[in-house]
């Protein structure tokens, strides 16, 4: 169980839910008031100035949280629960996958590209044997190039967009 004592006159730096009828902490903010008292996301808030939580509706708690007649606030916090730890690793897992997809993907769609261009370039004589064939080369080759060159800036774009880590990204958000 954590106590931590809060200034009511700053802005607390937490964001509250209601889950399996408990008061949870689902974000703290970095640097904040919360952030210095050791609260972390995913506890529990047991008890404000003294006060039980346990029968107070999600409404209440937040006005209370928010509207203060202190100038000091007394919070009490139990540990995260299993299943919030579980669905925070598992938050974190996606968001990683999901990062090396954004950033394996142009280069999987450059190379692709290239060897596409490499082919139709090296098959281009078998391919005008064929008089049918080479009217309908002929009429695509100019968006076959506009396509690559398209691909190409698109990857470049995502590829310079990706050098900054996700962790970069939210601070400039």
């Amino acid at each position: 169980m954590l106590a931590a004592s809060l200034a009511t006159a700053a802005p607390l730096g937490l964001s509250l839910l209601f889950v399996e009828e408990k008061h949870v902490i689902t974000s703290v903010k970095e640097g904040g008031q919360a952030s210095k008292a050791n609260i972390v996301s995913g506890m529990q808030v047991v008890e404000v100035n003294g006060k039980s939580t346990d029968s107070m509706t999600h409404e209440a708690l937040v006005a209370t949280l928010s509207a203060s007649s202190t100038d000091v606030l007394e919070i009490k916090c139990g540990e995260p629960s299993k299943s919030w730890q579980q669905r925070e690793q598992y938050k974190k897992k996606q968001q990683a996958e999901e990062s090396l997809k954004i950033k394996v993907l142009p280069f999987l769609l450059l190379t692709f590209f290239w060897i596409f261009a490499a082919m139709c370039y090296t098959q281009r004589d078998s391919v005008f044997e064929c008089a049918n064939m080479k009217g309908v080369y002929l009429q695509m080759e100019p968006y076959m190039a506009a396509g690559f060159i398209g691909a190409n800036f698109i990857s470049i774009y995502a590829m310079v967009g990706n050098l900054k880590s996700p962790v970069d990204k939210q601070k400039t958000a």
